[in-house]
């Protein structure tokens, strides 16, 4: 009976707004306008930042018109929106920051994204090909681009993106490392997975889908009693992960040390996805476990 450890792919989550400070305008009333929108800059940030999306755009809208032509409250929205899932406003607004400043390199940046969340990979690439134009030094760029090679299956190519991120030290290392192992596994290089699972745990050692995606690859490498210590420590971290239930049904199948154990991982991944509304694992893990059953019933007789 062949048993497949399926990887986890990463979330990838939008920098924090970069605020813009407006500086002394030299006139009394212009100060004040300035410093009215300067608070509404940070107030929109401080509600981006604790997830209260639309309280942000709030505060970028009031931003926008006390001064129409500040690129900068554009860009935040964008980022708000995109918080939403908005990817079509996000979109309008890195579209207008780009009108009032050419050069906006997070935009650009931002805006890749986004077209990448729309499936329109050829307009994320140009976006983060634009961003690397402006300034070739961009890391955030190359790492986000690796990502959308990596969709494509274009895994040399985003092998290459992420070793020029983390030769530019961008963004948090783990995440360079970790989907480069990512990379590397759907080459065949399981080694070389582990190798960036490990690193990205160094970087980060709480990183739950570089544990569950190096417990993953040695179960595929037959290294079963490594894997589960790795699975365990996902289920630690993250107690209501289906992936990680799954994963550790089938290894303590495959270890014969905990019928009873596996059986019961297997059903609260079942549970856990059922949930969650993902119906067709829920479905795989329910004919797991009646596979399961016929093989265990074969091994008494």
């Amino acid at each position: 009976m062949a048993i497949a450890f399926n990887g986890l792919p990463k979330s990838v989550y939008a920098q924090s707004p970069k605020i813009l400070i407006a500086q002394n305008s030299g006139s009394d009333f212009l100060d004040q306008e300035i410093d009215k929108e300067s608070d509404l800059l940070f107030q929109g940030v401080e509600k981006f930042n604790q997830h209260d999306y639309r309280g942000a755009i709030t505060d970028f809208n009031q931003a926008i018109q006390l001064n129409p032509n500040n690129a900068q409250p554009y860009y935040n929205r964008g980022l708000a929106r995109s918080g939403l899932g908005d990817h079509t406003g996000a979109i309008s607004d890195y579209n207008q920051a780009l009108r009032l400043n050419s050069k906006f390199t997070d935009a650009y940046s931002d805006r890749g994204w986004e077209y990448y969340k729309l499936g329109n990979y050829k307009q994320a690439i140009s976006d983060y090909n634009q961003s690397m134009e402006i300034d070739p030094k961009y890391g955030r760029s190359y790492y986000f681009r690796g990502i959308v090679y990596a969709a494509q299956g274009n895994y040399k190519q985003s092998i290459a993106d992420y070793n020029k991120a983390i030769e530019l030290q961008s963004y948090p290392l783990s995440w360079s490392y970790y989907n480069r192992g990512l990379a590397r596994s759907h080459l065949g290089d399981l080694k070389g997975a582990i190798e960036d699972y490990n690193q990205a745990l160094g970087e980060d050692p709480n990183y739950m889908e570089a544990y569950l995606s190096r417990g993953q690859t040695l179960a595929q490498l037959g290294k079963l009693q490594a894997a589960l210590i790795d699975i365990n420590q996902v289920i630690r971290l993250k107690s209501n992960l289906p992936e990680a239930y799954y994963s550790r049904g089938l290894l303590r199948f495959l270890l014969e040390d905990n019928k009873e154990g596996a059986m019961a991982d297997l059903q609260q991944a079942a549970d856990l996805f059922l949930m969650q509304g993902k119906k067709q694992k829920h479905q795989m893990v329910i004919d797991t476990i009646k596979n399961l059953k016929n093989v265990f019933r074969s091994r008494r007789i």
